[in-house]
């Protein structure tokens, strides 16, 4: 037999949710982040967005932020917290509200209505490039740390790919120049596209798959790309 066990802390809808074994984190549009436990006790609330929060992530940064919450929300805003919920970092990324995000142990990647995608560095506490490429908002994101490389997708029914080599996402050395176009631009959706995965197949291909407004799954191979 299995039990429910129904709790509420939340004002407004719920959009995402992250655990450890030992914890329970989740964020809303009513600008909030909960942390609880497994036994559905509140353990504490993490508040300073201005919008509502549709972005967050678990990341194990380098450096002096280790193990962290990631959030971003519809003010724009980019914000690190503590595992326990305390602030300690908060940056500014987009002007316009942020749809979706990916996180990296150096770095952490937006995209926003802005139709752009922002890169901020954990290590220097900086954003460190801005993409370019797409036409309208930017509705998922994913970095593909094994091939050095960033793909975006969004309203313009496209998935944008771009190279760390170009973006300079974890070079911490040197600030990069602050606009970046793709290195490709994956077309044939016929509708915006809201989500995406990137995997390789059992004979080492590896292939980009997307959903969204025209009922299909696409697949693009990066073999060639």
């Amino acid at each position: 037999s299995t039990q429910s066990t129904w709790v509420q802390g939340h004002t407004m809808k719920i959009t995402v949710i992250q655990a450890t074994t030992a914890h329970l984190f989740s964020a809303s549009t009513d600008a909030s982040i909960r942390i609880w436990d497994w036994k559905g006790k509140a353990l504490h609330t993490a508040a300073g967005h201005t919008g509502p929060v549709h972005c967050l992530a678990l990341a194990h940064f380098q450096g002096r932020f280790g193990e962290c919450l990631v959030s971003a929300c519809g003010g724009g805003t980019l914000k690190v917290w503590s595992r326990e919920g305390k602030l300690v970092a908060s940056k500014a990324v987009h002007p316009s509200p942020i749809h979706c995000m990916d996180v990296s142990d150096t770095f952490v990647v937006t995209g926003s209505a802005d139709q752009t995608v922002n890169i901020w560095s954990a290590v220097t506490e900086s954003n460190v490039a801005v993409l370019n490429g797409h036409e309208s908002v930017v509705r998922a994101v994913h970095v593909d740390t094994a091939r050095q490389r960033i793909i975006s997708c969004g309203d313009d029914k496209t998935c944008c790919m771009f190279s760390y080599t170009h973006a300079a996402a974890a070079n911490t050395a040197q600030r990069i120049r602050s606009m970046v176009s793709p290195l490709y631009v994956l077309r044939g959706s016929k509708g915006s596209i809201l989500a995406m995965q990137v995997g390789d197949t059992e004979q080492g291909e590896t292939l980009v798959a997307a959903v969204g407004n025209d009922k299909s799954v696409h697949y693009w191979s990066l073999a060639q790309q």
